[in-house]
């Protein structure tokens, strides 16, 4: 019996495109884990490598260069940025002092000194946070946690996004940061605003620190407060000294006005179905 073989050029453009358009993954490792009688759960999401598919032959190259550059580029921040989905549910067991999201800060902090510390020494910080948290946190999570830390670390190192707020940061790149300051108070506020808006706008910015989503549902939308959790992310942000960006997505139509008087948090506004699946599915 002879052998058969698939002869990919022989379909349609249009159905190569649609293979074209499979080649950027992600993996998604999804954590739920209670507290206070009642569950939390975040989405830690890493990329998978591309297939390279454009080495095939030079018809190939030609129709899948152009393709997955114009879907990259259409990303509000780079494919590589560390994203993470908080998932719209009880608000306790994700706002509480010992809850699931100040946790989760607190080891992505400490994520960046991994390849100083070592996986072993991480995994035995994150159980220690898990005790303090009183979270039941099996070694598979552990094994998880670490596994995506390694990575969110390594490129979070690169840019140090600990150091600077949005506004700090935003200064540093004045001509003459110390003009800034010359300003009478009510013009440092508007200036600083602006500044910080600039800043946060700029999609290079948006790669270089953490990315999340709160993603809601049709049963959460009612009665979630994104208003309260933002507040909340401001906070033990600026007490973990990390920069995030914030989306959110399937909460309601309801417009969202937030600003973080301390510049740690940006709200990136919300994402439709379409744009969400495309950039974090």
């Amino acid at each position: 019996m002879g052998s058969t073989s698939f002869r990919f050029l022989d379909l349609p453009a249009e159905l190569r495109l649609d293979v074209y358009d499979h080649l950027i993954t992600r993996t998604h490792h999804r954590l739920t884990l209670p507290l206070l009688g009642q569950s939390a759960s975040v989405t830690y999401i890493t990329p998978d490598p591309i297939p390279p598919i454009h080495l095939i032959c030079k018809q190939v190259h030609a129709e899948v260069a152009p393709f997955l550059r114009a879907r990259l580029e259409r990303m509000s921040a780079a494919r590589e940025t560390p994203r993470l989905i908080i998932h719209a549910g009880a608000m306790g067991p994700i706002c509480d002092r010992k809850g699931l999201l100040d946790s989760v800060l607190g080891i992505i902090e400490e994520s960046q000194y991994m390849d100083i510390a070592g996986d072993e020494h991480m995994k035995k910080r994150i159980r220690n946070r898990a005790e303090f948290s009183d979270l039941q946190v099996s070694e598979d999570i552990v094994n998880t946690l670490v596994s995506y830390l390694s990575k969110t670390g390594k490129y979070l190192k690169r840019f140090n996004p600990s150091v600077n707020c949005w506004l700090e940061d935003a200064i540093e790149l004045l001509e003459d940061p110390n003009s800034f300051h010359e300003l009478p108070p009510d013009e440092q506020m508007i200036k600083a605003r602006t500044l910080a808006d600039e800043r946060m706008a700029a999609p290079e910015a948006r790669s270089q620190t953490q990315n999340m989503l709160i993603l809601g549902d049709q049963h959460s939308c009612e009665k979630f407060n994104v208003q309260k959790l933002l507040q909340y992310l401001a906070d033990r942000c600026g007490y973990w000294d990390i920069k995030v960006v914030v989306y959110t997505s399937g909460l309601g139509k309801e417009r969202i006005d937030f600003a973080d008087p301390e510049f740690w948090v940006c709200y990136g506004g919300a994402l439709d179905e379409k744009t969400w699946k495309e950039e974090w599915a």
